[in-house]
């Protein structure tokens, strides 16, 4: 469903389902396991079939972790420091949620020039979507040692699993982050406070209409898109749809120069 025509005006506040963005825990280790488990015990009898859906979830999400040989369901609850002082506490993506990425990309014949991660955290994001021939994919990090463990996940990577050609890993605010490419995928989850969102956004902008990069076009995926009303008032032309999934939502904008504020 296209947001700007879920509500008015334009469907500016976040869209269904994507205001929770972390509805169910995630397990990191035995004791977190442990306390899962009661919790599942509690909810069965309440909900037997919404235990059973959160059950194969957490159960996927263990899977995929041995599958890649990496280390990333933590979950940060303090935020790390930021320029704008809105920084999210780190927490990574589903992998269903990415699968559910990676199909659309390749549904969209999106060009695989460059990938980037704002807020790659651990480098979930990064480890999974590699499996697509990216001629680059960048993570970007505001906390130091949360890039360098992204460094090493994408390090411990199976063999025949990695297809991009280069991942490289930068320690930076978002805020100062620029698009150097002409075709670019962006992934969100929600990493930073409606400031530095603009100021993405903003800079987008700025680099869609630079010499020789009018046609030039950005595809946003936003997870979580509590403020997606702001996507739409910088680049008020958007495409922008929902992909099928859920806990969190995600939502696709196609964003170029004829689509934001001149």
């Amino acid at each position: 469903m296209d947001p700007r025509k879920a509500g008015a005006p334009r469907n500016r506040a976040a869209p269904v389902g994507c205001q929770n963005v972390t509805a169910m825990p995630l397990v990191t280790d035995v004791k977190d396991s442990a306390r899962y488990l009661q919790q599942l015990a509690i909810r069965l009898a309440i909900d037997p079939a919404a235990v059973l859906r959160s059950a194969r979830k957490v159960g996927h999400e263990l899977a995929m972790e041995r599958r890649l040989g990496i280390r990333t369901a933590h979950r940060g609850f303090s935020p790390p420091g930021s320029r704008l002082g809105d920084a999210s506490p780190s927490q990574p993506l589903r992998y269903e949620a990415l699968e559910e990425v990676e199909r659309d990309i390749v549904r969209r014949g999106l060009r695989l020039d460059s990938f980037v991660d704002l807020g790659c955290g651990r480098g979930r994001a990064l480890a999974v979507l590699s499996k697509l021939p990216w001629s680059e994919m960048v993570g970007v990090e505001v906390d130091p040692a949360m890039a360098e463990l992204a460094r090493a996940n994408v390090r411990a990577l199976p063999d025949g699993w990695k297809q991009a050609r280069r991942i490289e890993v930068v320690e930076q605010d978002a805020a100062d982050w620029g698009v150097d490419s002409a075709s670019a995928v962006v992934l969100l989850f929600n990493p930073f406070g409606e400031p530095t969102l603009r100021t993405v956004l903003t800079r987008l902008t700025e680099g869609l209409l630079a010499s020789g990069r009018t046609e030039g076009r950005v595809d946003l995926y936003y997870a979580a898109p509590v403020h997606h009303r702001v996507v739409l008032e910088v680049f008020p032309g958007a495409d922008a749809s929902a992909l099928p999934c859920e806990d969190p939502g995600v939502y696709h904008y196609g964003l170029t120069a004829l689509a934001g504020v001149r």
